[in-house]
């Protein structure tokens, strides 16, 4: 699929874009907010100041893809490959990340203000409101004033989190371990 198909498909409403091969593409300055593009293989894509807001780039390559000046925010990056990536003034606020995603060397994620998913993090006053966080560990994590409100947190473990003040409004602790 090449730039044009894709803008194409996303102005006619298709979000969905899950295991697609799309190394080199130029998407610079493209707006995909809300896009699904889990497992797709964006290395070496220029997505340089696109808005990725609230995109899923599970399990996806963006290795040494450009995103300088991308908005990522609430972009879940969880098990995605960055290795070597441009990230420079990448918006980051509130994307999601665990132990398996790789960034470039050097670069911190919780500083860019993403959040850390995983037993023990440091989640204090994140809003994860209405995030699909199925599945997460948490174990031990702190989540004291954070916003869980309608999350799916089924078949999650929360086992001695700290949650203390923790809005969990209309969330969904189903088969979770408390």
């Amino acid at each position: 699929m090449n730039a044009g198909e894709l803008l194409r498909r996303y102005a006619a409403g298709q979000r969905e874009f899950s295991g697609a091969t799309l190394s080199s593409i130029s998407l610079n300055n493209a707006d995909l907010q809300g896009s699904d593009f889990w497992n797709a293989n964006l290395s070496e894509a220029n997505l340089s100041y696109a808005s990725l807001r609230e995109v899923s780039l599970r399990e996806a390559v963006l290795d040494e893809a450009n995103l300088k000046g991308a908005d990522l925010s609430q972009a879940d990056l969880r098990e995605t490959k960055l290795n070597c990536a441009i990230l420079y003034g990448v918006t980051f606020n509130g994307a999601l990340y665990n132990e398996t995603t790789q960034f470039p060397l050097e670069f911190d994620p919780i500083a860019t203000g993403a959040y850390f998913l995983a037993p023990q993090a440091n989640l204090a006053e994140a809003n994860l409101c209405g995030r699909d966080l199925s599945g997460v560990d948490l174990s031990q994590a702190n989540l004291m004033e954070a916003d869980l409100s309608q999350v799916n947190l089924f078949g999650g473990d929360l086992s001695s989190a700290k949650a203390r003040w923790a809005n969990l409004t209309a969330a969904d602790l189903s088969e979770a371990t408390l």
